[in-house]
């Protein structure tokens, strides 16, 4: 199983935004997109929960995922990062 580690800038942003470890843990594990962002060079992972599109930036490796941060995304905001190629489509 990955070990996954939350930096204190997402446990901030979760208490801000009042969100759950456990939405987290559903995107991480099925979302519906899995994104590459060239800018910050993380990847991203976008799932709809609660009728909310949620977008978890987070980093890879050694078998662990580090979360960066998580929040509500637009569908404009995510066609624009992909048409404007700062998003690339992994899966």
């Amino acid at each position: 199983m990955t070990k996954i580690e939350y930096t204190n800038h997402l446990l901030n942003r979760i208490k801000l935004r009042k969100i759950s470890k456990k939405i987290i843990n559903k995107i991480l594990k099925s979302p519906t997109f899995l994104l590459f962002d060239t800018l910050n060079q993380t990847k991203i992972a976008i799932k709809q929960v609660n009728n909310i599109n949620y977008m978890v930036a987070y980093v890879e490796d050694n078998n662990k995922l580090k979360v960066i941060t998580i929040h509500p995304i637009k569908k404009s905001q995510i066609e624009n990062r992909l048409q404007r190629k700062r998003w690339i489509k992994i899966s």
